[in-house]
């Protein structure tokens, strides 16, 4: 029933996303785009609340009566990067495009909505729709449950779906555990004493112990860590010195540092921190140093995606299911849920032969047969857990 509803919606859903993907806006400025979500909400009759000004919660009550709650999330922010791509719904918003596939979360999430009205809402339980802006830059998962999401009633479980564009439509990705990594960056400010390059012994060269520090970090995963799948540690940029003959002052050092694991991520502050210090000290050099802990690691729970497996064999449309053997090292906010209530974020293959550019991409783009899929595993994940 719900695939059936789902694959008639496929045509709506195609002109709902195009909208969406006209309009792309950067992290807590998505008005229009949540302007337009409401109004879709409104032709549904679905009431909603509003939540850091362009955060949307919508409450959708199974009319069989009261019980668990599951919360699914779909971030609505786009990415600040010009559109290449020549289509009649290439974004009119100058360097700003939905490049990471927000715009189908979006739809999909959306298209719950509508399979449940159609439905006429027979199921037991709750269902939050949680359209939360800013996943790409500071997070709005985090002040969003801060501001109550999980609460009224409170949440039991969470989902939500990611588009994967270099696989076909048809495929659902998972891993139990961890998914995705805790995106973490680091600043680094080597400080020693300029002057002529002429005159070295009269200066302190910040310029050598950042060299050494940099091949320290180049080598510290193979050193330290028994699985180097579970991390990565990449200096990015280096800036220091203005001229040929002028021995800087300072120079810093800035790098991302991604893991799977609390402990590894812990560990790994604190090997850069012991590296900077140590180097320093012999080159009688000063530093500053700064770990910025960004979302955690996106950790799935077994049992919710053995739900998300069972509901995605039971629509004929995905003819490949797979078990991820590594996790991904960029990282999602959805963690902020996932630390809180059991919780399954999975991946929907939104590609084909023609349509394959990678996320982030100013090429990327989605098979829009891919829509209907992604709203039907949703409602049928959340309800089959929900009358579980």
């Amino acid at each position: 029933m719900i695939y059936d509803i789902a694959k008639s919606l496929s045509s709506e859903l195609t002109q709902i996303r195009r909208q969406l993907h006209k309009i792309p806006e950067l992290e807590f400025e998505e008005y229009e785009t949540s302007k337009y979500i409401k109004s879709c909400l409104d032709k549904l009759g679905i009431e909603y609340e509003t939540m850091l000004e362009t955060g949307i919660v919508a409450l959708i009550k199974g009319k069989k009566g009261t019980g668990k709650t599951i919360l699914i999330r779909a971030d609505i922010d786009g990415l600040p990067l010009e559109e290449k791509n020549n289509i009649d719904y290439r974004s009119i918003h100058y360097g700003k495009m939905h490049a990471c596939g927000h715009d189908a979360h979006i739809t999909c999430l959306l298209g719950l909505c509508m399979i449940l009205k159609k439905m006429d809402y027979d199921f037991c339980g709750n269902i939050k729709a949680v359209f939360q802006p800013a996943e790409e830059g500071q997070g709005g998962a985090l002040p969003m449950i801060e501001n109550g999401v999980m609460k009224n009633p409170d949440v039991n479980a969470a989902l939500a779906l990611h588009v994967e564009p270099l696989c076909s439509v048809g495929t659902l990705q998972y891993k139990d555990g961890s998914i995705m990594a805790s995106p973490d960056d680091f600043k680094i400010i080597i400080k020693g004493s300029g002057g002529h390059g002429a005159c070295a012994k009269n200066c302190i060269n910040p310029i050598y112990a950042s060299s050494e520090l940099i091949l320290k970090i180049k080598n510290m995963v193979e050193y330290n860590f028994d699985n180097e799948s579970q991390c990565v540690v990449s200096v990015c940029t280096v800036n220091g010195g203005s001229f040929n003959n002028i021995i800087p002052d300072e120079v810093e050092i800035t790098g991302t540092a991604r893991s799977l694991d609390n402990e590894i991520r812990t560990k790994i502050e604190s090997l850069l921190l012991q590296y900077t210090r140590e180097i320093c000290d012999k080159n009688n050099c000063r530093y500053e140093f700064k770990f910025n802990k960004s979302y955690p690691p996106v950790i799935n729970d077994k049992n919710m995606n053995n739900i998300v497996i069972k509901a995605a064999k039971n629509i004929p449309g995905f003819d490949k299911i797979t078990k991820l053997e590594t996790a991904s090292m960029t990282g999602d906010d959805f963690s902020y849920f996932a630390q809180i209530v059991p919780s399954s974020y999975f991946k929907l293959g939104v590609g084909n032969s023609e349509i394959n550019k990678p996320l982030h991409s100013s090429e990327f783009n989605i098979d829009e047969n891919s829509l209907y899929l992604g709203a039907a595993i949703l409602c049928e994940t959340a309800i089959n857990y929900l009358e579980s």
